[in-house]
C-alpha cells in the first residue's frame, strides 16, 4: 500500500509532538508499505510553493517551501498534496 502522509513539518526542521508522532508512525509504515510525507520546509532562497522531493532511509518526502510564512501553511499544503499526483 502507498501511503501519504501530510504534515505541517517533520524532524529534524520540526520537533514537536505532531512531527515526532508523524516520524515515529512512518518509520513503522516504511517496514511493510511505502510512504511518502508531504511536508513544508523554510527556505528563503527558493520560491514559495517550490516542491522539492528527497528519498530518505526508506521514505518519500515532498517538500513545498513556504518562507513567506503563510498563515494556513496546512490548508495550503492539503491543496497542493490533492492537485499532485504521489
Amino acid at each position: 500500500m502507498h501511503i501519504l502522509k501530510i504534515i505541517h513539518g517533520y524532524p529534524p526542521a520540526y520537533n514537536a509532538g505532531s512531527e515526532i508522532y508523524t516520524q515515529s508512525i512512518c518509520e513503522e509504515l516504511k517496514k511493510t508499505h511505502q510512504v511518502t510525507v508531504f511536508t513544508r520546509e523554510e527556505n528563503p532562497y527558493l520560491p514559495d510553493f517550490h516542491i522539492r522531493n528527497e528519498t530518505k532511509d526508506g521514505i518519500n518526502f515532498c517538500f513545498a517551501n513556504m518562507a513567506g510564512k503563510q498563515k494556513n501553511a496546512f490548508i495550503i499544503l492539503e491543496y497542493v498534496a490533492n492537485v499532485r499526483k504521489f
